[in-house]
């Protein structure tokens, strides 16, 4: 069993995306300084990653030569040659340097999206909405820092398997709102961070995966730090389109995690009995509510707003919306009520969510070795609410 008193281990170094090349045109490098990019020169906001334009893929290029970039970000459309034969450039002169490709072109955003018989790697749809660009930096820092950061400080992951940028590309800005807005909103008003780039270290990761294989490379690879996996139904499984690859994968993340929340979504409604008989969640991909769906699944399983107890079989039994809260109600819930949520890893993902890695991984821990996990649990809470002035 974990130590009680045990401090939050010493804090991994994170690689942070901290200057980029922008290759466009003047409208996209306005469009970064409304999402809050610094422009090149510029001394603020000073949390905010700068960049420095460039509109031609030939001086991209000369200027990669130089160095001191963390990332590239290229529009499509590009006067001497297309974004994506750039983007394949910079991916074999310099493999592990972050490349995304943006477009605003909808129709290149569909299902294995190709550009003649050449996949476009790593795009993006552009919408309008600058919560996308800053969710682009943020996803390619998740993707650097994830192994460390499960190795030694026990982060959760949050695993998408999506290959159609229409789709992920508004949803992937969604979420790292929806963490944004949990990772803060224990704090009290006054130490609440109003910049957007504001969003805590000590938050659950987000990896983006396009097909089967990738996908369970993370399943293995994080194990049971898997918090939640989100998943289209059809994906590419060996180079193929596969109509049942979601439950597929549904099935091999559950042989790893029996109660690990799984949210599907298809075109195909015929799949929701299937989703519904290996009990997780299946949502229709065409409906206008799917982002609401999908965000309500957050909420609802993922440890996402308040924490709500439920009797195995739904019914909710108490809600609690602070720390100190939490603490009462799992001193006082029947215990059908705590065992149902510690089988669940419910209290460690919600602590992970909100900021308390360190006592989430404790937590998480209990549930396996401890021998009266609950009274462990509300002697870890208590420590922790006595610790820090709760």
């Amino acid at each position: 069993m974990s130590d009680p008193g045990q401090q939050a281990p010493p804090p991994t170094t994170r690689h942070r995306i901290s200057t980029l090349l922008l290759v466009g045109n003047p409208y996209d490098a306005f469009l970064l300084e409304d999402a809050g990019f610094r422009a090149e020169g510029q001394a603020s906001p000073e949390d905010a990653p700068s960049f420095e334009l460039v509109r031609s893929g030939k001086k991209a290029l000369r200027r990669l030569e130089e160095g001191g970039f963390d990332m590239v970000i290229i529009d499509i459309m590009l006067p001497d040659m297309p974004g994506t034969e750039l983007a394949a450039k910079v991916g074999r002169l310099y493999p592990d340097l972050p490349t995304t490709v943006i477009t605003s072109n909808t129709d290149l955003g569909g299902s294995t999206a190709q550009t003649g018989d050449e996949q476009i790697p790593d795009l993006f749809i552009w919408y309008g909405a600058p919560e996308l660009l800053r969710a682009l930096v943020k996803l390619k820092e998740d993707e650097i820092n994830a192994p460390s950061l499960a190795r030694d400080q026990h982060s959760l992951v949050i695993l998408l398997v999506e290959d159609e940028p229409n789709f992920y590309s508004h949803f992937v800005p969604m979420l790292y709102e929806r963490i944004r807005e949990s990772s803060i909103e224990l704090l009290p008003r006054s130490r609440r961070p109003s910049s957007p780039w504001a969003i805590i270290d000590s938050r659950p990761l987000v990896l983006l995966r396009r097909n089967f294989e990738d996908a369970c490379e993370v399943l293995y690879d994080y194990q049971m730090q898997v918090m939640a996996l989100i998943t289209d139904m059809r994906f590419p499984v060996g180079e193929k389109l596969r109509g049942d690859a979601g439950l597929r994968l549904l099935y091999r993340a559950r042989s790893i995690n029996g109660h690990l929340p799984v949210a599907v979504h298809s075109r195909e409604k015929d799949n929701k009995k299937a989703v519904n008989e290996a009990k997780a969640k299946f949502f229709w991909k065409d409906s206008s509510k799917l982002l609401t769906s999908l965000d309500h699944f957050l909420l609802e399983f993922c440890g996402f707003g308040p924490f709500v107890f439920r009797w195995p079989a739904g019914e909710r039994y108490g809600v609690a919306r602070n720390l100190r809260e939490l603490h009462q109600l799992i001193k006082t819930v029947p215990d059908v009520v705590f065992e149902y949520h510690a089988l669940h890893f419910d209290f460690s993902s919600w602590l992970a969510v909100h900021g308390y890695l360190h006592l989430a991984h404790q937590v998480r821990d209990l549930r396996i070795r401890a021998a009266e996990p609950r009274q462990d649990v509300i002697r870890l809470l208590a420590d922790e609410l006595e610790g820090n002035g709760h």
